[in-house]
């Protein structure tokens, strides 16, 4: 039975007895990992050193497992607690926002299926929100919004969705500017070409997603590529460039992200409904 150690988030989670959890984490070198934390609740002090701070949805911390391919659950021996993200207690929000992040995480990857990119950026729109909270406890929409788009587009890009917003998805033609586009979620990106199933999407949203695809570069795959510190300058490009866009575009693109999302996966998570009922003007 190998036993792991490793980063990772806790994406969800849920009572199994008085006792004990079955928990959903996202590790950084083992993907989704899904276990039994048997004791996690209790308040002994043997309990207290194992599961130092308790696993709790979008807590970070260093996880100790024991996996076995044959068994559904691993059994999460040991938990060290190292970033509670109390701020997602205090702002209702944030914590919409946060739970919106981790859900999405918790559908696009099967688990035991390692993107490590994808788990600094987890932990990038995070760290990000609640730095919000600590700037300005009012949670300026613009700020929030900056940080979900941008930590979506590089969740997207590493699963290999990405929107096409550049060529025609339908022609292959380079996209002219005009007023209005269209996006197919079937085909994944813009047309000029109206179907019966496609979005209208503004020019100012199409603008927003161009440069944010302009951002990211393709990841080289070199052995000892630093992916945390890669994806953190990233998203801190992206967060500062999306920050100056007028609040309500960044809604339009991030409610056109989610129902992209919400096409692929062929149903609509509960935490979508904090993104789909933002009304931009």
């Amino acid at each position: 039975m190998p036993r792991i150690t490793d980063q990772a988030i806790c994406v969800r989670h849920l009572d199994w007895s008085e006792t004990s959890q079955i928990v959903v984490l996202f590790t950084r070198e083992f993907g989704l990992v899904r276990g039994v934390a048997k004791g996690s609740k209790r308040m002994s002090p043997s309990a207290v050193a194992r599961f130092s701070g308790g696993i709790e949805l979008l807590t970070r911390g260093e996880v100790v497992a024991m996996v076995k391919q044959q068994e559904s659950l691993a059994a999460i021996t040991e938990w060290d607690l190292q970033d509670d993200c109390h701020v997602f207690r205090r702002k209702l929000k944030l914590q919409q926002l946060g739970l919106y992040a981790a859900d999405l995480v918790g559908h696009l990857f099967a688990e035991q299926d390692p993107h490590p990119r994808s788990f600094f950026a987890l932990q990038q729109v995070l760290e990000k929100l609640c730095e919000i909270y600590r700037i300005d406890r009012s949670c300026p929409d613009t700020m929030c919004q900056a940080a979900v788009l941008g930590f979506v587009y590089l969740l997207l890009r590493d699963v290999g969705y990405a929107p096409n917003v550049t060529h025609d998805v339908l022609t292959g033609e380079e996209l002219t500017q005009q007023n209005s586009f269209h996006f197919d979620p079937i085909a994944g990106g813009l047309t000029m070409e109206p179907t019966q199933d496609d979005w209208r999407v503004r020019l100012s949203t199409v603008k927003i997603l161009r440069q944010t695809a302009g951002l990211v570069p393709m990841g080289s795959g070199e052995e000892g590529e630093d992916i945390e510190a890669k994806v953190g300058y990233t998203f801190d490009q992206i967060y500062s460039m999306l920050s100056k866009v007028e609040g309500d575009t960044l809604k339009r693109a991030n409610r056109l992200l989610c129902s992209y999302i919400r096409s692929l996966l062929d149903k609509q998570l509960p935490t979508m409904g904090y993104i789909l009922k933002q009304h931009a003007k």
